[in-house]
């Protein structure tokens, strides 16, 4: 949870990444041989720099940075986070399609002590002016959307196909409605978040356009959020 002067946000376990820092390795090592999470002969905060002692998440939608009051407490927060997320990704399920996907089988165990880069989660998008109030289920890469999943929103467009550091990259179908509960659909191929390469735009009436697009062509076509 983060709260602020008049509100309050709360982010999902499963959808926070820590971007440690190059000294932490060897802080953390001694963490977890004590065995209770402390860092036994850990350097204090006399002398440390506030960078030293600041730890970054990163979140989908946004980057928060935490500052710790010494070494010590520093790595038993990222310690105590780490292990607060492994036990979260090891009980979430989440349906992608048909198919439901246990996550603590076979790739996250409560054993591991720090969680995967990669995941499957669902979020509910909240600020990102795009991607405000749409629900994503899929797989994730450090807070981006990566791999496979679907993006839909309650007015009923949707996204599902393949993704790429927060971009639709690879197969993919997108369906927009319009005001007569008429679909348009365009599916094939996409690159950086266009519409690029291979594909069919599927019009309400029926129609169906078959596409090869090339560079020059892109424009007419491009589909954004």
């Amino acid at each position: 949870m983060h709260a602020g002067y008049s509100s309050f946000t709360v982010h999902p376990l499963q959808t926070i990444w820590i971007r440690q820092s190059p000294s932490f390795a060897t802080n953390a090592l001694s963490a977890t041989t004590s065995g209770n999470g402390s860092a036994n002969g850990a350097v204090d905060g006399i002398g440390a720099t506030k960078e030293q002692l600041e730890i970054s998440l990163i979140l989908p939608e946004d980057n928060l940075v935490l500052v710790a009051p010494d070494h010590e407490r520093k790595n038993e927060w990222i310690v105590n986070l780490q292990r607060a997320i492994v036990n979260t990704l090891s009980r979430t399920r989440t349906e992608i399609g048909d198919k439901q996907k246990d996550l603590s089988t076979p790739t996250i165990s409560t054993k591991h002590f720090s969680p995967p880069l990669t995941r499957v989660a669902s979020y509910s998008f909240t600020r990102l002016a795009h991607l405000k109030n749409a629900e994503y289920e899929g797989h994730w890469l450090q807070g981006k959307m990566h791999g496979s999943g679907r993006l839909s929103w309650p007015e009923g467009r949707s996204y599902s196909g393949q993704w790429r550091h927060g971009e639709r990259h690879g197969i993919g179908k997108y369906i927009t409605v319009d005001s007569q509960g008429g679909q348009t659909i365009h599916e094939g191929q996409w690159k950086n978040d266009k519409f690029e390469g291979h594909g069919v735009i599927r019009y309400p009436k029926g129609e169906d356009h078959y596409l090869d697009i090339l560079l020059t062509f892109v424009q007419l076509v491009n589909v954004r959020y």
